[in-house]
């Protein structure tokens, strides 16, 4: 089954307009806490009805109906997932999280800086339980599922690509295993279960010569943080204001009333502008000490000017 989605900012405000027929389409009503409606939104609506397609937001609970938009100059919903109406039972689990939430929850708000600021927009997260399972005969005779036997672990896996070696993909197990799956190609290739199955069987050989043969290091998120990059210039101080500003943007989130939204908007812009002023006061204080230091520098301590010197080109390959 083809699954098709549209997703992004539509720049629509879609308010309380149904996106579905009444008469003729047999899907739930969607809720939604932004009541504005704009042009955009109601030739949107339109597209959606005529095409029977409908959006996530809204239809899965109090997670899915939040705000996608979020700065110091207001909220609103214009991020939509779009999904044919034949599909929507099998996307589940719909919620949108705000920048800000990704952000705290991996404790990386001390890698901004002013040329690395976070989104104003949420991210839009949810499930498709793909119904169509690949399935192919086992030498007993019994269907096994292929999807069964893809492993996880590559997706926590960074292998090392300049570091292959000469050997990979040369051993006569290999070999006879390529020659095998060439041979059911030739002989089946008319379904397109029978393709994917070829295909799964490919990639779980090649997979399982990487780690054999290529050198990887682990990036599963118990060893990522070892690996982050800190911005030097980051203090308490900063994590304070941080902290200030994401408790203002929470209560003006959950702020509907017009003259306490007014109140919460403005404290929330001003924590933001605080946290941003304070951010490039420091980063510009920490690159002035640094170029006073470059000058000041002598040759005699090589280990010094390395330290503080440019950084190692870094060379990335894009292909094998």
């Amino acid at each position: 089954m083809d699954a098709i989605f549209l997703l992004g900012d539509f720049n629509s405000r879609t308010g309380h307009l149904n996106d579905f027929n009444f008469e003729f389409d047999s899907i739930c009503e969607r809720t939604t806490i932004d009541s504005v409606c704009n042009k955009h939104g109601q030739v949107f609506v339109e597209f959606l009805t005529d095409s029977k397609f409908c959006v996530l937001n809204g239809r899965f609970g109090e997670k899915s109906n939040q705000y996608t938009s979020i700065s110091s100059r207001g909220k609103s919903v214009v991020d939509y997932i779009c999904v044919p109406h034949d599909i929507i039972g099998s996307c589940k689990d719909f919620k949108i999280v705000p920048c800000g939430d990704v952000v705290g929850a991996e404790g990386i708000q001390n890698l901004i800086d002013t040329r690395c600021k976070i989104p104003d927009h949420a991210f839009l997260v949810f499930d498709y339980h793909y119904r169509y399972n690949l399935n192919s005969e086992s030498d007993n005779g019994n269907k096994t599922d292929i999807n069964n036997d893809v492993k996880t672990d590559q997706n926590r896996k960074h292998f090392k690509l300049r570091s292959i070696p000469a050997d990979f993909m040369c051993s006569d197990i290999i070999k006879q295993t390529i020659n095998e799956l060439i041979r059911t190609i030739e002989i089946c290739r008319e379904e397109q279960g029978e393709i994917d199955s070829i295909y799964a069987a490919f990639c779980d050989t090649v997979f399982r010569e990487m780690e054999d043969k290529v050198p990887f290091t682990d990036c599963s998120k118990r060893t990522r943080r070892k690996f982050r990059n800190d911005k030097p210039f980051w203090n308490d101080e900063l994590s304070q204001l941080w902290k200030n500003m994401r408790d203002k943007e929470k209560a003006f989130l959950k702020t509907n009333e017009h003259g306490a939204r007014r109140k919460a908007r403005t404290e929330f812009s001003t924590s933001q502008k605080t946290f941003d002023n304070r951010l490039r006061f420091l980063e510009r204080k920490y690159k002035s000490n640094l170029a006073l230091d470059i000058e000041k520098v002598s040759t005699d301590n090589p280990r010094r000017v390395e330290q503080i010197g440019p950084e190692k080109e870094e060379r990335y390959t894009y292909g094998v």
